[in-house]
């Protein structure tokens, strides 16, 4: 999937600036802002302000272009997370390396999305320790314990 996708589906979600993108779809700002940069380009975002005076910002709101691009970015993304949920209950453990390597990616923002349980990401022989321990430190998971660390 790409940043694009992932940058519409974050702001449907509502996030509405390029920091809770990339809070929300775990991309660095530098892929972020080019996304957006594309995105507004091709008439899929457009910037708007909100708020008055000394509290007015500049937030990010799809199109009706990008709403339709976003949903179906979003409608994939439920694909995914259905064939996640489908094979890890089928999987061993040496098959779920192989089925969750390619969606290693895009994990923080399905459980962002709550399409996937934050418990997912405690699961660290599923795509390689390194992985689930870096994964889980973006999301603010105590990968031993499995508890959350709200901040």
């Amino acid at each position: 999937m790409r940043a694009e996708d992932l940058v519409l589906v974050a702001v449907l979600s509502g996030a509405d600036t390029v920091e809770s993108i990339a809070e929300a779809t775990r991309l660095d700002m530098a892929s972020v802002e080019r996304a957006v940069q594309k995105l507004v380009a091709e008439g899929m975002l457009a910037y708007e302000e909100r708020g008055f005076w000394i509290f007015r910002r500049h937030v990010l709101r799809l199109t009706e272009r990008g709403f339709e691009r976003a949903q179906k970015a979003l409608e994939e993304l439920k694909k995914v997370a259905e064939h996640i949920r489908s094979r890890l209950v089928e999987a061993r453990d040496e098959e779920l390396h192989t089925l969750l390597r390619p969606y290693a990616s895009i994990i923080p923002l399905m459980v962002y999305l709550g399409l996937l349980d934050m418990a997912f990401l405690t699961l660290p022989l599923a795509i390689g320790f390194e992985d689930a321990e870096e994964l889980a430190e973006d999301a603010d998971v105590d990968i031993e314990n499995a508890d959350v660390d709200f901040v």
